[in-house]
């Protein structure tokens, strides 16, 4: 897996675009809670994100636990 591809899950219709890779093989979309358009999603192990570009009924998951709400990055001041 790496940075900018797109993975689907056919069943669910969920699918998310790799903006920074897992170290490690463990990331999957489970059928389960539903993930949010256009958010970005971190796993809290090894810090791989995605951001959902299409909605679905299945979650992200990594390292066999649900990758959470990505908070936003904040930007240097321009003073």
């Amino acid at each position: 897996m790496k940075a900018g591809e797109k993975v689907q899950d056919p069943s669910s219709g969920v699918e998310v675009i790799v903006v920074k890779p897992p170290s490690e093989d463990g990331f999957a979309i489970v059928a389960g809670d539903s993930v949010l358009l256009g958010k970005r999603y971190g796993c809290g192990t090894c810090g791989a994100e995605v951001l959902v570009s299409k909605a679905g009924d299945a979650h992200a998951e990594c390292h066999g636990a649900p990758m959470e709400i990505a908070g936003p990055k904040s930007l240097p001041a321009s003073d």
